[in-house]
Formats: structure tokens, C-alpha cells, sequence
């Protein structure tokens, strides 16, 4: 029997329950009054149940375990103590959870265990505790999983312990483990002007936090600048002072905003600058011929020199604001039908000397029969504003060598009306998204400030407006910058829009349900071309760029033809997807489209391939696809 008067001292100091189990009886021989309070059972009623009743106090589930953790005890003779979880049933039924820590308590005199003693503690809550952690754990996985909002847990060593779905969606990037340390470079600018802001990251350690505020996220090189609402959220009370991140992509969104709220602000400022440029024009109106007066009515040279300075300051005032009224849609306006092959031949050989021998100018032939209906020198004025202002770039830039000027018939396969487009196209540095999102406010120029007053491409914009036309960028920093302006197409002496591109029959293309790999940053376009090829009987495949492109072709075997834009976001081009896809099927056809004219004859396509400026007329495409397809096509 163990020593009651020392069991009776040990129950007395502890707040556990405390038990003594007898191998031979096969139950508890003594327990304290703390076990009594946690179980329910008395000494006297563990006294009288055999061993079969007192080894159904533990839950079927568990009582193997309890087993197997009791000959763990009897056979460890070192005397040290094993600890076991376990559920007992409760004198009233119920099931408690139990943490016992056992070891060998008498011996006989051959040195085996007769006797095992016992504490334990109820960890009923602990374990109720721990499933709720469980299960909350499960159910946000699943949630951080499956929402939109990309979700960021930082501790204050820089350690990432949550990233989820969203999050490697927005910024590109899968973290091998977690936790691990937090490694992505990314760069926050203000929304408006771009100029940088602190590391949200590092500013929430110092407790600066962020509450829905936008901002513009440069995620790495060579990926697109997006626009998040991000909100920087202390978890207070976890290990390391952790901080949950929330990024929102608004880029959409604020995408339309900017350009609703630009447009405004061009209109307010398009009332304002016509009504000072007409008082301005009133003023240079009676300086300029009084100083032209005055050169015919004087011989002294001093004075002579000083007429002709204020002659040619009253005539670059004229110009500026003829500009501003341009931009103001408030110029006087004298439209005729406009022949664009003579208003080019007269544009070349001014755009020439103006350009100089720095630059290599090319005007390209156009069709004969090309008309618009607008005011020819407003014209001229902007395709020579859109010449020098390629030039500039080239020249204080060092980039680049040559202006080109095209022409031609658009028939967009959104079937808006046919356009006549104009575009200027350079080889030269490429422009910023940041000065892309400005190029056309007035006054924004990025010249020293002793060149260029930022009007000419705004005039560009307020002409292309007023001439109920649109006008257009693409730009690549290090590649090159097209302007397109484009204008209603007028027919001469002809009855209907005969000449316009349509899909002619000796054109149209059947395909037989050939498949067509169709690549295209831009949803509406990509449903555009995707919605003309099914017209045409073909089976098109879309992709919004390039890493889901190699993955349709990954997962199919019957692509004849990639479409391809050249410029898209993210981490692979046009030409560097046509590498791609050749590695895959060295025998597939490529067909290129873009915006930007200077790539028809770029030297860095590795991949050779048909090339369609956007927009795309149906007779265009149709053609492109009966050289590219040949014989697999009607």
C-alpha cells in the first residue's frame, strides 16, 4: 500500500489531481480530494469497480493509448515520468479532456513496478481552445484563399507569414515556404503625382499605419505600374508585433477616373484659356502691325532693331495663342476637303527643314484617293507639332535617328466608322507610364525649362477633338513612341464606301475551323478580333498575355496560327512570346499586331511574321491570314 500520511502532504500542496494505480487490483487504490472535484468519482466509488468498469472510464477512442502509455510507465526503470491526453468520463457522463504525467510510484524486490502515481489536470477548456484555433485557422485559410484582396502578414523581423492567392496574383510571385523572409522589392508613389512614399512596410513598424489609401505600386522591373487601396492592420498580442497588409487592385478603376477626371479638366480649362487666348489675340493685334508700321517710318538702326524684337516677340505670342485656342477647340476654323497625299507631299518638305540633319525624316506614300474634311493648316500644324516633338526627344535624348509619317484607311472591326489615320512614329527613348498618363495636359512638358511651353501635344488633342476625330499613344520606354491621330474618312466620287476596307469577297477568308492563338492585352480588342475570327469560321483560343498563352499551347496540340500584340504588360513581349511558343512548335505561324509603327521592320524580331497595325480592318486580317494559313484556308 503506498504511504498515506506522505500522499495526504503532496494532495495538501497540489492544485492536481493525484491518483495511485495498483498494477495487481487493476484501478486506483487512492486519489485525492483535487480528483475527486475534477472527476466526480470518490475513493470509495473507484474502490468498488472491477477492472473491466474502471477501464470503460476511458473513451474508446483513447483507451488503447492509455494502455500502451501505462506498460510505457511499468517498463521504465531510469524513474522518469511520461505525460498522456486522454478523455474520462465524468461521474455525471459528460467526457473531460485529461493531461496526466505518470511514473513508477512502488517496486517490489525484484525491481518491478506494483504501483503507478499520477497527477493530472482538466485541459477540457485548453483542448476546446485549440480545436476553435484549429478550425478558425481552417476557415480563414480558406477565405484569404478565395477573396479578391491580396493579404500580407509581416512580423517586425521581417518575416512573411501569410500570403495569399491574391496577393502572388497581384504581385506576381509564389513564396517557396512560409514563413520565410520578406524579400519582394515594391515601390509606392502617390496616386496623382507619382512621386514616391515611404515603405508602408517599414512605416507600419514604427506604428504609421495606412487606412484605405491609394497609391500607386511599382511591383518590380518590368512589370506594370498598378494602382491598390491599401489598408496596414496591427495584430496586437501575436508574436513578433506581426502586421496583416490588405492591397486592393482599384486599377481599373482608377484608370477611368484619371481619364474622367482629365477630360473635366481639360473642358474647364479649354473655357478658360479660349477666352484669355482671343483677349491676348487682341492685344498682339494692334502691337504687331504698330511695330510693322514703325519699321517703314524710321532709318535708325537702333530703333530698327529693337521694332524687328518687338515684331518677332508679337508673332511667337500670335503662335502661343493660336495654340491655346487649338487646345481650346475655339480656333477659327476654315474646313474644305482635305487631300491628304497633297497636304503630305506640302507637310514633307517643310517637316524636312524643320527636322534638320540630325534626325532622318520619312514621310511614306500614301493611297490617291484619301480625303478628310477638316482645316488643312490645323492639320499641318499638328502632324508638324507631333514631327518636332519626336525630334526633341531624339535629339536631347541621344536616342534613336528617324521620324516616319504614314497614312492610311481604317475600318476598325468594331465596325465604328472609317477613319483616316495619321501616324507619327519614332525610334527614339519611349516615354514613362507617369509622363504617358500626362503627355496630353496642357502646359506638361518634360524639356528644360527654357524650351517648349507643353502645348503641342494638347493643341494635337484639342484639334483631334474638334475635328470630331481622337488621337492616340503607344509608347515603350527604351523602344519608341507612335502618335495616331485619326479623323472621319470622306469618299471623292463615290457613291458609297466602296473603297473603304471592307471584307470583300474576294478577301474574306473561311477557316475551316482552324485554331488561332489570339494574344491581346486589351479585353474589348481581344473580343473584337476573337468574335471576327469565329465569323470567319475559325477557332479561337484568347489570352491576355503571354504566361497564359504558353500554357494554352501547353495544353493542346491543334494551334496553326499565334496573333500576337507586341507592347503587353508583365514580363513577356511579343517578340519574346514568339520565341516561346517556335520552342514549343517550330512550326507555327505568327502574325504580329501593335499600336506602335516602328516595329514593321525591327531588327530585334527574331521570329519573322506578318505585321498588322491597330486598329486591324477586316480586308487587313483577312489578308494576313490567307498568306499565313495558305492552302488550310478557303
Amino acid at each position: 500500500m503506498p504511504d498515506t500520511e506522505f500522499l495526504r502532504k503532496v494532495s495538501r500542496m497540489s492544485i492536481d489531481g493525484i491518483y495511485v494505480y495498483d498494477l495487481e487490483l487493476q484501478t486506483n487504490v487512492y486519489v485525492n480530494d483535487r480528483y475527486t472535484q475534477i472527476t466526480g468519482y470518490r475513493a470509495d466509488d473507484i474502490n468498488v469497480m472491477r477492472p473491466s468498469e474502471f477501464a470503460e472510464l476511458f473513451h474508446p477512442e483513447d483507451r488503447q493509448a492509455v494502455f500502451d502509455h501505462r506498460d510505457k510507465v511499468i517498463a521504465d526503470r531510469s524513474g522518469n515520468s511520461h505525460s498522456l491526453r486522454y478523455r474520462f468520463r465524468h461521474r455525471n457522463g459528460s467526457w473531460i479532456w485529461c493531461q496526466s504525467l505518470d511514473m513508477a510510484f512502488t517496486r517490489d524486490e525484484e525491481g518491478r513496478c506494483t504501483q503507478v502515481i499520477g497527477s493530472f489536470i482538466d485541459i477540457s477548456d485548453l483542448i476546446e481552445n485549440e480545436r476553435r484555433a484549429r478550425d478558425l485557422g481552417i476557415m480563414m485559410e480558406a477565405m484569404l484563399a478565395n477573396v479578391s484582396t491580396a493579404a500580407l502578414v509581416i512580423d517586425a523581423d521581417n518575416q512573411l507569414h501569410v500570403f495569399n492567392d491574391a496577393a502572388q496574383k497581384l504581385l506576381d510571385y509564389k513564396p517557396p515556404r512560409l514563413p520565410m523572409p520578406f524579400e519582394l522589392e515594391l515601390t509606392f508613389a502617390e496616386r496623382e503625382s507619382l512621386s514616391f512614399v515611404g515603405d508602408p512596410l517599414q512605416e507600419a513598424q514604427v506604428g504609421i499605419f495606412y487606412d484605405n489609401r491609394i497609391l500607386a505600386l511599382y511591383p518590380g522591373e518590368r512589370k506594370p505600374l498598378k494602382y491598390v487601396r491599401m489598408s496596414s492592420i496591427p495584430l496586437h498580442g501575436t508574436t513578433g508585433n506581426r502586421v496583416m497588409f490588405t492591397l486592393k487592385d482599384v486599377t481599373e478603376d482608377e484608370t477611368n477616373r484619371q481619364q474622367r477626371e482629365r477630360a473635366e479638366r481639360l473642358d474647364a480649362l479649354g473655357q478658360l484659356t479660349g477666352g484669355i487666348a482671343h483677349d491676348f489675340n487682341n492685344v498682339l493685334a494692334s502691337i504687331l502691325p504698330t511695330a510693322q508700321v514703325a519699321q517703314k517710318l524710321t532709318q535708325d538702326p537702333q530703333s530698327l532693331k529693337l521694332l524687328g524684337i518687338i515684331e518677332s516677340s508679337a508673332k511667337r505670342g500670335a503662335l502661343l495663342a493660336n495654340r491655346l485656342l487649338a487646345f481650346a477647340r475655339r480656333q477659327p476654323v476654315t474646313e474644305s476637303d482635305v487631300h491628304v497625299g497633297t497636304l503630305l507631299d506640302n507637310l514633307s518638305d517643310l517637316a524636312q527643314s524643320t527636322v534638320g540633319r540630325q534626325v532622318a525624316f520619312r514621310c511614306l506614300p500614301t493611297d490617291d484617293n484619301i480625303y478628310v474634311h477638316c482645316d488643312a493648316a490645323q492639320l499641318e500644324n499638328a502632324l508638324l507639332n507631333l514631327i518636332i516633338n519626336s525630334r526633341d526627344a531624339i535629339i536631347e535624348t541621344g536616342k534613336g535617328g528617324e521620324v516616319t509619317v504614314a497614312c492610311r484607311r481604317c475600318a476598325p472591326l468594331d465596325q465604328s466608322s472609317p477613319m483616316i489615320e495619321f501616324t507619327v512614329t519614332d525610334d527614339g527613348p519611349g516615354m514613362s507610364e507617369a509622363v504617358m498618363a500626362r503627355a496630353f495636359d496642357p502646359f506638361f512638358t518634360t524639356r528644360s525649362t527654357t524650351s517648349g511651353t507643353g502645348l503641342g501635344l494638347s493643341t494635337v488633342y484639342g484639334f483631334a477633338k474638334q475635328a470630331d476625330g481622337h488621337v492616340k499613344l503607344y509608347s515603350d520606354r527604351g523602344i519608341g513612341t507612335t502618335v495616331r491621330l485619326s479623323l472621319p474618312a470622306i469618299i471623292r466620287n463615290r457613291p458609297h464606301l466602296g473603297d473603304m476596307p471592307q471584307a470583300a469577297p474576294a478577301d474574306t477568308v473561311r477557316g475551316r475551323g482552324t485554331t488561332i492563338l489570339v494574344v491581346e492585352d486589351e479585353p474589348d480588342l481581344l473580343q473584337s478580333v476573337v468574335e471576327f475570327l469565329r465569323i470567319l469560321d475559325f477557332n479561337p483560343v484568347p489570352a491576355l498575355n503571354g504566361e497564359v498563352a504558353l500554357a494554352e499551347m501547353a495544353k493542346r496540340r491543334d494551334i496553326d496560327l499565334l496573333i500576337t500584340d507586341i507592347m503587353m504588360p508583365g514580363g513577356m513581349n511579343g517578340f519574346e512570346l514568339a520565341i516561346a511558343a517556335r520552342e514549343v512548335q517550330p512550326d507555327l505561324g505568327i502574325i504580329y499586331m501593335s499600336g506602335y509603327t516602328g516595329f514593321v521592320n525591327d531588327e530585334r524580331r527574331q521570329v519573322d511574321g506578318a505585321f498588322l497595325q491597330k486598329p486591324c480592318d477586316m480586308t487587313s486580317l483577312s489578308r494576313a491570314l490567307r498568306n499565313a494559313l495558305g492552302e488550310r484556308v478557303d
